[in-house]
């Protein structure tokens, strides 16, 4: 039920890129006194569609490798509590991070 949940939010996310896509191409069409084909929306709501799967794929790679300041200053400080912070980072990360 999960999959087709997500299939339905992806089919609706898509409608709605398409219909403001269609708005904007259809605003600067009237503006420039063009055409604009339906295949055009659809083949650039497409191309829209693919870089924001791989932006949204790209920022969550980055966050998997982003370094918290935590762990930097847990890093450079000899100081015993920094040193008894470094033992809870894992426990943090858990906490605050998804992945």
């Amino acid at each position: 039920m999960a999959d087709g949940d997500a299939e339905d939010k992806a089919d609706r996310l898509k409608s709605s890129l398409w219909y403001s896509i269609g708005s904007i191409v259809d605003a600067i069409a009237l503006d420039q006194d063009l055409n604009a084909t339906p295949q055009f929306i659809g083949s650039l709501t497409e191309l829209v569609w693919s870089q924001i799967l791989t932006s949204g794929a790209d920022l969550e790679n980055f966050a998997k490798y982003t370094i918290f300041t935590l762990e930097v200053l847990a890093k450079n400080d000899t100081d015993q509590s920094m040193a008894d912070m470094r033992v809870e980072i894992p426990s943090i990360r858990k906490m605050y991070c998804f992945w």
